[in-house]
């Protein structure tokens, strides 16, 4: 496992007995998603398979998403624009005392991975998939000589994965989409906003350094970004909803809205600084003057490449800025729904190739939570096996207690398996999520292993067989 490099040009295609392996691994993992490897293949040849694929040295994550980005960029053809969300996290695999080459992680003292994704969202919040996806370790040798950094030119620096992420996933996409880079505050980075970009192409990034000094108005006048924007007139007030976060529950926020047309400076210690050119942008300040009793009230400084002059547009940004937060719950699904610190690897290498097959399975459970709420009349044969939706059926005639009526749609489909996972479905409980979904899974699969084995041995006829499935009211 090496230390941050950029995204090479072309990528190794997976052999056909691997990418046939691939798809396998991930549907097996997919349908008990918080299981452990021995757990999800279920027979040792098929765990074996699993363990050979991650130690393979002709796999790593570039051509894992690489096999699967296919699928992505056909979901986005009929998009006109779409959401190119970037983020890093960090994978703490401590409890490895044996796994060899893991790095530290950032602000910590853990052993562990970082990965860099982008994934391809539509402005609705539908998930399409990973454009690209990265893993790395730091070397400890290197850690506490951060001052040195400002010596290293931008490709040097981990700091260039944004730019270098975003020229990847633009280059997948095709060229009469217009694609908007959504980013928090570790994007906030004067290189990525220089680079030069297709014209369709933006940047949308929250402001890390609000005293930075800008320049603005006619006559160029500097001022710090915070007090320039500030100094603005407001021109309206939109409400948000802000998600759930550990230790928040979600809340609707009055936000007042501001704009400026500013132009970014280059950093002072930038290298050949008389070279570099201010680069035009627009910020958008969002502030939340009366926030409920005991809530930190919010504070949005974003930047966008793209022109923005009315209260229309500036809501437009906020609205695609609060997508983002599909990444974080891309995160949340890896580690607390596949569990993916609690692999046990000899090798930051397969755990790397491990991870990035999680991610594929991440992302399907994550779209498919989506789906049901924007896209609820999909027809369930494209999501779901036909052993799986005739349990489905047999699942919700037993939930609603009625005449029996067939799952038709994902959004019917995504219902049965919430209450499978203990979502009862109350007016005010509001749509499942991620969490339930993947207990639901787990039990649909479970039930679904059921029915093959009993079909398979010569049992029942099918009614039969669905009688010896139990209903959620019996386990």
């Amino acid at each position: 496992m090496k230390t941050y490099t950029p995204l090479q040009a072309k990528t190794r295609r997976l052999e056909a007995r691997l990418r046939r392996r691939l798809d396998r691994m991930v549907d097996q993992f997919a349908a008990q998603p918080n299981c452990s490897i021995p757990q999800a293949t279920e027979t040792r040849n098929h765990m074996d398979a699993a363990y050979q694929f991650f130690a393979n040295p002709r796999v790593g994550p570039d051509n894992i998403v690489a096999h699967q980005v296919s699928q992505t960029v056909q979901r986005l053809q009929e998009c006109p624009r779409v959401l190119v969300l970037q983020d890093t996290s960090d994978f703490n695999f401590s409890c490895l005392l044996a796994t060899e080459d893991l790095g530290y992680t950032a602000g910590s003292e853990v052993r562990g991975l970082l990965l860099h994704s982008s994934l391809a969202v539509r402005p609705d919040g539908l998930p399409l998939g990973l454009l690209t996806q990265q893993i790395w370790t730091r070397d400890p040798a290197d850690k506490g000589h951060t001052r040195s950094r400002r010596q290293r030119l931008a490709q040097d620096k981990e700091s260039f994965r944004w730019l270098d992420h975003a020229r990847a996933a633009r280059a997948l996409v095709p060229e009469h989409i217009t694609v908007v880079h959504v980013a928090d505050r570790e994007g906030d980075i004067y290189d990525w906003f220089a680079a030069q970009r297709p014209a369709n192409t933006h940047l949308l990034v929250r402001v890390a350094q609000a005293h930075r000094i800008v320049v603005h108005g006619p006559d160029e006048q500097p001022g710090k970004l915070s007090e320039v924007v500030r100094a603005g007139v407001p021109l309206g007030r939109h409400t948000v909803e802000v998600p759930r976060a550990d230790d928040r529950p979600s809340r609707q926020a009055v936000l007042t809205l501001r704009l400026a047309a500013v132009q970014l400076q280059p950093p002072r210690h930038a290298k050949q600084r008389s070279r570099l050119k201010p680069v035009p942008v627009w910020v958008i300040e969002a502030v939340e003057e009366s926030p409920p009793a005991g809530a930190k009230p919010l504070c949005w400084r974003l930047v966008t490449t793209q022109p923005v002059t009315t209260l229309e547009q500036v809501i437009g940004a906020l609205a695609e800025y609060v997508v983002r937060w599909r990444i974080e719950r891309f995160h949340f699904v890896l580690k607390q729904g596949c569990q993916v610190e609690q692999l046990q690897l000899e090798t930051a290498d397969r755990l790397a190739n491990a991870l990035a097959v999680y991610s594929q399975v991440a992302v399907r459970q994550l779209r498919l939570t989506y789906q049901a709420r924007l896209e609820p009349q999909t027809p369930v044969a494209q999501e779901f096996s036909p052993d799986e939706v005739a349990v489905l059926d047999r699942c919700r005639q037993q939930q609603e207690k009625r005449g029996r009526a067939r799952v038709q749609t994902v959004a019917e489909a995504v219902r049965v398996i919430a209450r499978l996972g203990g979502h009862l479905g109350r007016k005010g409980d509001g749509p499942p999520g991620a969490k339930v979904l993947w207990r639901g899974l787990r039990r649909l699969h479970d039930q679904v292993l059921g029915f093959q084995m009993a079909r398979s041995q010569g049992g029942p006829a099918q009614h039969d067989v669905f009688q010896t499935i139990p209903s959620p009211s019996e386990n």
